[in-house]
């Protein structure tokens, strides 16, 4: 069903999507159509369709391969969130589509992180929302959140418990820079440890940032020490921030920041590599937050 055409005006889908309900799941018939009225828009030079869905469809006639063809012929890509009830076989299922449209998949663990993804899901859309002013003067105190690494493709090469380094390095150099008055390290901390917190009185002058790692490349010492024929070799990384005033936890500002490691045989271990794509993604965070501020 068509609950909306084009249009520029934002809170004309906003109250769109409050009032419609999906009885079926129908989710493939959905993505169809959906298509194709996308690519109805010729003046358009990117095509997405976000997709909000469990990923469990019991009520089409169409096949994923079906819906996965028609996106591939008109150059769509997809945005996908997908809700923790569709389970492991929803997720699968959202996984396929996000990955061979070009597309990207958030998974929130919970509905609690809906909103913090949605935010991210926004930058993917349509690029960083415009920033009037400078959302972050107000804050003396920042909470660092952990940075976990999102469960895509793209991620695959990363190790588990690497971005450990990459949270404390942040929380160090916020310090360093003294942007805030006191820094609170909360990376290893469960979600609701500073719950209280957002109901006193002093928590209007408190942010937090959390991440997520989104694309990394290993790097290659072996490449790195051959001028470029075999590559670059360097490591590459690019992590989403979000900041979050705690008081009404809702996101403040979200910023996307890229690092890679020095090229050459004078880059270092491919560890070294690593840790000094980290450190870039962090400075140039810390030089975002100072505008922001």
């Amino acid at each position: 069903m068509l609950t909306l055409d084009f249009s520029g005006d934002p809170e004309l889908p906003d109250t769109a999507l409050r009032s419609t309900r999906t009885p079926h799941g129908a989710l493939y018939d959905t993505l169809i159509p959906a298509a194709q009225f996308a690519d109805s828009d010729a003046s358009s030079d990117r095509k997405v369709l976000l997709v909000v869905s469990s990923g469990v469809d019991t009520g089409s006639k169409s096949r994923l391969a079906d819906v996965i063809a028609v996106l591939k012929k008109l150059a769509i890509q997809t945005v996908v969130i997908s809700f923790p009830e569709g389970g492991w076989r929803g997720h699968r299922t959202l996984q396929q589509l996000a990955m061979e449209t070009g597309g990207t998949i958030y998974l929130p663990e919970n509905k609690s992180e809906f909103e913090e993804v949605a935010t991210i899901a926004a930058h993917e859309l349509i690029g960083p929302a415009v920033v009037r002013g400078k959302p972050l003067r107000r804050y003396r105190e920042i909470i660092v959140r952990s940075i976990p690494v999102a469960e895509l493709p793209r991620t695959a090469e990363f190790e588990a418990g690497d971005n450990a380094f990459l949270e404390k390095l942040l929380a160090a150099k916020l310090w360093q820079a003294k942007i805030f008055y006191r820094v609170i390290d909360a990376t290893q901390q469960p979600d609701d440890s500073y719950l209280a917190l957002s109901q006193t009185a002093d928590a209007a002058d408190k942010v937090e940032v959390s991440g997520a790692i989104v694309q990394f490349k290993r790097s290659s010492h072996l490449k790195r020490g051959t001028g470029g024929l075999l590559g670059s070799g360097v490591s590459r990384i690019k992590v989403r921030f979000v900041f979050r005033d705690l008081a009404s936890r809702k996101a403040v500002l979200a910023l996307t920041e890229e690092g890679a490691g020095p090229g050459g045989l004078l880059g270092g271990g491919n560890q070294e590599n690593q840790r000094e794509a980290m450190e870039r993604v962090v400075n140039r965070l810390i030089a975002d937050i100072k505008r922001n501020r």
